[in-house]
C-alpha cells in the first residue's frame, strides 16, 4: 500500500502505522529513533476486512491512537459491507501482548460510505481529510472530513470513558 503515518510520544519512541498489502492497518513502535523495530500488528477489529487512510497519534510513553477507515464484511452481506471510521487505542503497546480498544465511530449498520469506488487508495470524498489527535485529558479524537458528490460533511468521534492517552481511564 502507499500510506505511512508516524508520531512521536512524550518518552522519545517513535510509532508507526501503515495499510499493508492485505489492506489492512498494521502498527510498530522504535525505542532508539527507529534504528530497530518492533515485530508489527495488525490492530483492526475481527470484523473489518480492509482498511485505507491511517492517521496517529502519540501520548505518554507507550500509548498511542491509530485512526482509519475500514470495511465491515459483518454489517449488512446482502449490499457487500459499508465504510466505518475507527479508532484502535493501545495504552500498553510495549507489553508481551498489547491491549487494542478499537471502536467505530458510527454505528456499523449506518455506514460513513458505500459507494464501489471505496478503497485503500480512495474513497468517495474521504482522501481529503482524516486525522487524530489527543485532548488534554487524554482522549482521542477522530476527524474525518467526507465530500463525496460535493457534498462536504464532518464526522467526529471521541470516547467518552475508557483509555487514556494521558494519566489513567477517562470519566
Amino acid at each position: 500500500s502507499h500510506e505511512v503515518a508516524t508520531a512521536v510520544d512524550e518518552g522519545g519512541n517513535v510509532h508507526a502505522t501503515w495499510i499493508s498489502d492485505d489492506q489492512m492497518p498494521w502498527y510498530a513502535y522504535s525505542k532508539d529513533q527507529g534504528e530497530t523495530w518492533s515485530v508489527p500488528m495488525m490492530v483492526a477489529p475481527p470484523e473489518v476486512n480492509e482498511t485505507g487512510f491511517p492517521t496517529i497519534f502519540a501520548g505518554d510513553s507507550g500509548r498511542v491512537v491509530i485512526g482509519y477507515i475500514g470495511e465491515s464484511r459483518d454489517w449488512n452481506e446482502s449490499s457487500g459491507g459499508g465504510w466505518s471510521g475507527y479508532m484502535s487505542i493501545m495504552t500498553n503497546v510495549f507489553a508481551e501482548n498489547p491491549l487494542i480498544t478499537s471502536v467505530a465511530v458510527n454505528i456499523p449498520s449506518d455506514p460513513l460510505d458505500i459507494l464501489p469506488d471505496c478503497g485503500n487508495i480512495r474513497c468517495g470524498g474521504f482522501g481529503d481529510f482524516i486525522d487524530i489527535e489527543i485532548d488534554d485529558e487524554g482522549r482521542p479524537w477522530i476527524a474525518l472530513a467526507h465530500n463525496a458528490a460535493g457534498s462536504d460533511e464532518a464526522i467526529i468521534g471521541t470516547l467518552t470513558t475508557g483509555p487514556s492517552l494521558y494519566g489513567t481511564i477517562l470519566q
